[in-house]
């Protein structure tokens, strides 16, 4: 394409950003629920990007596993906490949620991530499978999330919630089992925080201990808060291996909190406050864990099913986006540079011959890391966009194609 079209393509592309009509997030006072017409089905009324791309959670099978080698066992550091410190546990009408301390973060993702809150998704006790994730279409009694934001780039996990590579969640599939004493020093104070709005300080205590058997086996991928205003932020490690909790422990769990406060006239019992798996873009999971000879459960039919196609992954799409790009330098923005051309061909084209709206997955959007974070809110909704692209003009300029693979991955359960 002639430089001058190029030129003028990106002049248009900034005229395009800056009369986008604005859609804010809204405010505190809005509501948004799990069920009825605030639903998970209305969110992206209020909450575009919960109708966008990259959304969490999703179904973890055999199709979209592979196998990574580079990824590292995490460090956790600042977890032991002793009895003498207090964290704050609240009842935020969505679930509990448990203050972690600035200085605990974890270490192995590129970029120091600084712990901000964890919290838990649940059922009910006619169906106790409240885990927002699944594993080969099978859910789990509940699910814990570690919460963490890039304390690299950002100053506090609100400003980075909507911003590239902005948070990091651990997320802890939970099944019945045995009694767990360390998940008994949260359900033991629910009580205390029945209504929203409620909250109650507890001793401190190892959250290390919440993490199940060899944390060093998880699943990695991209997408996004699994509640309003689901940025698609995240980088999700999930780890393979589920923790127990005794049936009663989990009964206490279902049964102890309500979603409104305590003079409502018309309680409502915090229950099944899980997201349903979504859509997965023909992303792919990347696992830290070898194959071995039991199988994962194989999701059949399914809408949520990913195209049998693969792609062949390099190291610098792997770096998308958890892994540091230092040393990359202008080497890694030339490699950009035919994504860019690319995308301006295509804006061109569109507004001229076929006009569509920005947010239209046909238009791709420019993979600069420094473009998106000036777009703000903006850039959280194209951020998924940007990294798959970025992903599958890596492989094109590195020799790689598109194929079938021979066999599926497959992994254990655990």
């Amino acid at each position: 394409m002639p430089l001058r079209s190029v030129h003028a393509a990106a002049v248009l592309l900034l005229v395009v950003l800056k009369e986008q009509p604005s859609n804010p997030t809204p405010l505190n006072g809005s509501t948004w629920t799990y069920i009825g017409p605030d639903g998970e089905k209305s969110w992206s009324k209020s909450y575009p990007s919960c109708g966008g791309l990259m959304q969490s959670p999703i179904d973890l099978h055999n199709d979209i596993l592979q196998y990574n080698a580079s990824l590292v066992p995490l460090g956790f550091q600042g977890y032991s906490e002793s009895a003498d410190q207090q964290f704050v546990l609240t009842n935020n009408g969505h679930s509990v949620k448990l203050k972690l301390p600035k200085d605990m973060h974890i270490q192995g993702l590129g970029a120091r991530y600084n712990a901000s809150q964890l919290h838990l998704h649940w059922g009910d006790q006619n169906e106790p499978h409240g885990s927002e994730h699944t594993v080969g279409g099978k859910h789990f009694a509940a699910e814990l999330h570690m919460v963490y934001y890039n304390s690299d780039l950002y100053p506090n996990a609100s400003i980075a919630s909507d911003k590239p590579e902005g948070l990091a969640v651990l997320a802890v599939l939970i099944e019945m089992g045995s009694f767990n004493p360390s998940y008994d020093k949260i359900f033991s104070h629910l009580k205390d925080v029945k209504y929203k709005g409620q909250e109650v300080s507890i001793p401190g205590f190892s959250i290390e201990e919440l993490l199940p058997k060899r944390p060093e086996e998880y699943y990695r991928y991209r997408g996004s808060l699994t509640t309003p205003p689901c940025y698609p932020t995240v980088l999700w490690t999930v780890f393979r291996n589920p923790v127990q909790i005794s049936q009663q422990q989990l009964v206490d769990l279902e049964t102890a909190l309500y979603c409104t406060r305590v003079d409502d006239p018309s309680p409502r019992e915090m229950i099944n406050n899980f997201r349903q798996v979504q859509k997965f873009d023909e992303r792919l999971v990347y696992v830290s864990f070898r194959q071995a000879a039991n199988k994962l459960p194989t999701k059949e039919s399914s809408t949520n099913r990913p195209s049998s196609r693969r792609l062949r992954p390099t190291p610098e799409a792997l770096a998308c986006p958890g892994v540091s790009k230092e040393g990359l330098g202008f080497g890694h923005n030339l490699l950009w540079l035919p994504a860019h051309l690319k995308y301006l061909t295509v804006l061109w084209s569109s507004t001229h011959k076929h006009p569509r709206p920005l947010g239209d997955p046909a238009i791709l959007m420019p993979c600069h890391p420094q473009w998106e974070r000036g777009w703000g809110e903006l850039a959280s909704e194209v951020g998924g966009l940007s990294c798959l692209l970025r992903e599958r003009e890596t492989m094109k300029w590195s020799g790689f194609r598109e194929h079938k693979p021979r066999r599926s991955l497959r992994a254990v359960t655990g």
